[in-house]
């Protein structure tokens, strides 16, 4: 069940490194939240999480991105899909690297798999 998820995880990622931030939103429900590695802080709403990319994409570079290792687990009408995330990117002249996992809920809306719930778990 994992295939569908892992061309639509890449889709999705891909469309932010393209910084085709319209198409994004289209993959997440209005009422989306991105919960911060560190689960202190949450940004709520369609539109406030795509402008997080829209700002990390305004100083940035992406140099490297790689997804491996998606796992899909469904529940209905929710599927729970985690991922390997390896990422290099430039910001300021600075190169930076980050790997981790990325957690992600997906519902159906509108006959479609979108994101409800976003976090990040980078690896130590």
């Amino acid at each position: 069940m994992s295939e569908p998820f892992e061309e639509l995880v890449h889709t999705i990622n891909r469309s932010w490194i393209e910084r085709d931030f319209a198409k994004l939103g289209k993959h997440l429900v209005p009422d989306c939240v991105l919960v911060s590695p560190d689960f202190k802080g949450r940004i709520t709403g369609r539109a406030a999480v795509v402008k997080t990319y829209e700002e990390f994409m305004s100083h940035s570079e992406i140099n490297e991105f790689k997804e491996s290792e998606l796992a899909a687990d469904v529940f209905g009408e929710m599927v729970m899909v985690t991922y390997r995330f390896d990422m290099t990117w430039t910001s300021g002249g600075a190169r930076s690297t980050v790997a981790g996992h990325e957690i992600l809920a997906f519902v159906r809306s509108d006959a479609q798999w979108k994101v409800a719930w976003r976090t990040q778990v980078p690896r130590g």
